[in-house]
C-alpha cells in the first residue's frame, strides 16, 4: 500500500513536471493560442459588457429561439470564453501551481488504485500500456468534445492530448515498475 502511494506521488511529480515544462519552456501550447489585433478595444468591450466572471457564449441571448440562435452561430461571430472582467486580487502563479499539483496528485492516486487492480495480470509493458490507454481515454473524453461543441482548434486539442500522453506516459514508466502486483 505504501509503495503504491509513493508511486502515485512520484507519478504526480513527473506528470506535473512535464506539464510545467511543456507550458513554460516549450512553444507548442502557445502556438495553438490566438490573440486579438486590437486587444485594448476587446478588453474595453469586455469591461463594459461583462459584470461578473464566468463562461460566456456569443450568441448567448437567452430570449432567442433555438433556431435563430443556431443561425446566428452559423453566421458568426461565435465565441466561447472564460472571462474575468476585472482584477483578481487572489490570482497568483503559486496558488495556481498548488491547485494544479493537487489535482494531478488526486488523478495519480486514482490511477495508482486502478493500476494496482490490474497489475497482477500484466507485465511491465502491459502496465505502462494500461496507464497510457487510460490517459488516452481520459484525454479524448476531456479534450475532444471541446472541438465538437465549442470549436476549439484541432491544434489546441491535439496538443493537449499529446501533452497528457507524454506526461502520464513518463509517469507510467515509474508507476508501472513500483505497482507490479507482487
Amino acid at each position: 500500500m505504501f509503495k503504491a502511494f509513493l508511486a502515485a506521488i512520484i507519478g504526480a511529480v513527473i506528470a506535473f513536471g512535464w506539464s510545467s515544462i511543456s507550458w513554460i519552456a516549450l512553444p507548442f501550447h502557445e502556438d495553438t493560442l490566438n490573440g486579438f489585433e486590437n486587444e485594448s478595444a476587446i478588453a474595453e468591450a469586455i469591461r463594459k459588457e461583462v459584470k461578473e466572471p464566468g463562461i460566456y457564449i456569443l450568441p448567448g441571448d437567452k430570449s432567442m429561439e433555438q433556431e435563430a440562435k443556431m443561425e446566428a452561430m452559423k453566421n458568426g461571430p461565435f465565441l466561447f470564453a472564460s472571462i474575468r472582467p476585472g482584477k483578481d486580487e487572489d490570482m497568483s502563479m503559486g496558488k495556481s501551481m498548488v491547485r494544479g499539483f493537487t489535482s494531478t496528485l488526486v488523478a495519480s492516486i486514482l490511477l495508482a488504485i486502478m493500476l494496482g487492480a490490474v497489475a497482477p495480470r500484466l507485465n511491465y509493458a502491459g502496465r505502462v500500456g494500461f496507464v497510457v490507454l487510460m490517459t488516452l481515454f481520459t484525454a479524448i473524453v476531456g479534450f475532444y468534445p471541446n472541438q465538437i461543441w465549442w470549436e476549439f482548434s484541432t491544434g489546441f486539442v491535439l496538443c493537449n492530448i499529446m501533452d497528457a500522453i507524454i506526461g502520464w506516459g513518463l509517469a507510467a514508466l515509474v508507476m508501472a515498475g513500483m505497482i507490479n502486483g507482487k
